[in-house]
C-alpha cells in the first residue's frame, strides 16, 4: 500500500500534483507537522497550498 507521501510523490512526477493538501493535525500515526517534515525532506516541491486541520476536543 502507497503512503500518502508517495502519493503524492507519483502525482507530482506525472504533471497532475495537488493544489490543496488538507491535513489532520492529530493523525492516528504521526501528526501533521511530522508529515509536512517528511515531504520536505524528500524535497517535495508540490506548490501545493496547505490547509492543517485540529480537532477542538480529543475523543478519550
Amino acid at each position: 500500500m502507497e503512503t500518502a507521501a508517495q502519493q503524492m510523490q507519483a502525482a507530482t512526477a506525472s504533471g497532475e500534483g495537488f493544489q490543496l493538501l488538507i491535513i489532520d493535525a492529530l493523525m492516528p500515526n504521526k501528526d501533521g507537522i511530522e508529515f509536512l517534515r517528511e515531504l520536505h525532506s524528500a524535497n517535495d516541491e508540490t506548490g501545493a497550498s496547505i490547509l492543517m486541520l485540529s480537532p477542538t476536543t480529543v475523543a478519550k
